[in-house]
């Protein structure tokens, strides 16, 4: 006879469980829900940019300490996107995906330091505040494990904060610009992404980048100027990007998007602003309109 999953109360807690090994605060707390609850579900949010100083260890190793530790739990994933709407979409599928689509759940988020802050949730949950340390027991069949994490934790945040060099580029054809937008946007950008160790120099890296995401043959790039972008993937992060502005002239072919470009559209030059572009683009264009179109 198959169980009715929607007459299960299930408890859900969310966290990014980014720790050497489980504090005893979360033991308890988790413990506690079990014994509550009839099913708990463990849910490891992922940052967008991997093995960084404030998110070291992978979604997989995270994975594995949770079900060493609770081995009677369901433990799901799912990756912060970039608008807190697509965030809890993409949690509430983590969830579904676990326990089914209409289920009875009490969500639990642990309110962790640099963490996801809000989500656009259709049903309540509470905070779970996290004490600032919580002494750990480690016992001897844990060492090789914890001095894993432990090393990977050592390793990542001994490096020197990191600028990642990125290209953009305004392709232009007579008075017109061709930008680019990506999924879950409604705004519009200049092409690009980042430099690969492969490319010769960064203006080589600008054509690269612009035909692979456009299909389109350009003319050599020329140089603009340079701009700190806050890009959403790195606003939780100490690394930063930079990215090299350049004007590349259209020469042939017809635009496709690809890659991770959703949509391609012409633009009048003289009509555009800041307005068009999405946040972290328009201190680019404000770099163009500086220097002249």
């Amino acid at each position: 006879m198959t169980q009715n999953t929607s007459s299960v109360l299930y408890a859900v807690v969310v966290g990014t469980f980014q720790q050497i090994e489980i504090g005893a605060f979360e033991k308890a707390f988790i413990n506690q829900l079990q014994n509550q609850y009839p099913e708990v579900v463990l849910v490891i949010a992922s940052a967008p940019i991997p093995s960084s100083k404030n998110h070291p260890l992978d979604v997989e190793t995270r994975k594995l300490m949770l079900e060493k530790e609770f081995p009677k739990t369901k433990i799901t994933t799912f990756k912060k996107q970039i608008s807190a709407q697509a965030t809890s979409q993409a949690l509430e599928s983590a969830i579904a995906q676990a326990v089914g689509e209409s289920v009875n759940r009490q969500l639990f988020v642990f309110k962790e330091s640099n963490n996801f802050t809000q989500y656009e949730l259709p049903y309540p949950f509470e905070w779970v505040e996290l004490p600032e340390y919580a002494p750990h027991i480690i016992g001897d069949a844990d060492r090789s494990q914890v001095a894993y994490r432990a090393g990977v934790f050592q390793t990542v945040r001994a490096q020197y904060p990191k600028v990642f060099p990125t290209v953009d580029v305004a392709i232009v054809s007579g008075d017109k610009v061709l930008l680019g937008r990506k999924p879950q946007q409604a705004l519009f950008r200049f092409i690009g992404g980042f430099i690969d160790p492969e490319d010769d120099c960064f203006e080589d890296a600008a054509i690269r980048e612009a035909e692979e995401e456009t299909g389109l043959k350009l003319t050599k790039a020329r140089y603009i100027g340079t701009a700190k972008i806050d890009d959403w993937r790195y606003r939780e992060e100490v690394d930063k990007i930079i990215t090299s502005f350049f004007v590349a002239e259209y020469e042939g072919g017809t635009p496709t998007a690809q890659d991770d470009i959703e949509e391609l559209r012409w633009f009048d030059i003289a009509s555009l602003t800041e307005q068009d572009f999405v946040e972290e683009h328009r201190v680019i264009f404000r770099l163009w309109e500086k220097k002249g179109f």
